[in-house]
């Protein structure tokens, strides 16, 4: 970071670092970390977006995102979008558009606009087909209570190959439909598969601990006739609250330095 004279790369750098201070368990520190990042920086890294440039324009929703997700802001959310909503999506490969309307989706799901986020999943499947969208798009059904389509995402991605990032997001997004379902059975068969789970970073096995623990008390409250909607509901909040950062483990890292490999413009592909 230090021999990093570019704001754009700065920020960039900056917000991986904030997240991997959450990682390690110091998540008061990145908070500091990543305001300062943003006083410093955000302003310089929104000019140099003014002129459409894709990597400062992701570099500032990806900042404004892990802003979001660290204080629960969805001011800073909508504020990502408004970067992203900046790249026409005519200019990109169909990798770099399917991207791009996966990213938009995330910020809208994270907001709570779990309609609009369907709609981007979906754009972003067709464009790029792969297991993320379709994870998203399953937890954004059972939000807005389309446990049907919730259920059909969900026997896709059964007979997908999901690359193992991506399965400790799959496994609470069909916690979710499970629970919201009344699926103790499911719920039950979901506990095996993670704790079947290989996870090298302990932030990630305790997300897992948490989620086997809720879906665990869910099956024995169910199995004893004791659940009410508003239970399933509480069980259903434990299970996202135990998945935060957790789609950054595969996402973020993995996006970072190659961010700007998925917004080629289409003559450059």
């Amino acid at each position: 970071i230090e021999l990093t004279y570019s704001p754009v790369e700065k920020l960039h750098y900056l917000t991986l670092k904030t997240l991997l201070t959450v990682l390690i368990g110091e998540t008061d520190e990145a908070k500091k970390l990543h305001a300062n990042a943003l006083n410093d920086l955000l302003a310089s890294v929104a000019d140099a977006a003014k002129d459409g440039d894709f990597w400062a324009l992701s570099v500032c929703a990806a900042a404004l995102e892990m802003l979001g997700t660290l204080n629960g802001d969805k001011i800073a959310f909508d504020r990502a979008l408004g970067f992203l909503e900046k790249t026409a999506a005519s200019n990109l490969t169909d990798c770099g558009a399917g991207r791009l309307s996966y990213e938009k989706g995330r910020l809208n799901w994270l907001k709570g606009d779990c309609e609009r986020a369907v709609v981007d999943f979906t754009e972003s499947h067709k464009r790029a087909p792969g297991a993320l969208p379709l994870i998203y798009r399953l937890d954004a059904y059972v939000r807005i209570n389309e446990l049907e389509k919730a259920k059909l995402d969900l026997t896709a991605l059964r007979s997908m190959s999901i690359p193992e990032d991506y399965k400790l997001e799959f496994l609470r997004s069909a916690g979710a439909l499970a629970v919201k379902a009344g699926d103790a059975s499911g719920a039950r068969a979901l506990v095996k598969e993670l704790k079947g789970l290989s996870l090298d970073i302990l932030h990630f096995r305790a997300q897992r601990d948490e989620l086997c623990v809720a879906l665990l008390e869910f099956v024995d409250e169910q199995t004893q006739k004791k659940t009410t909607t508003a239970r399933r509901q509480s069980f259903v909040d434990r299970i996202r609250k135990a998945s935060e950062f957790l789609e950054l483990k595969p996402n973020f890292c993995g996006l970072g330095l190659n961010l700007n490999r998925f917004f080629e413009r289409k003559e450059n592909d």
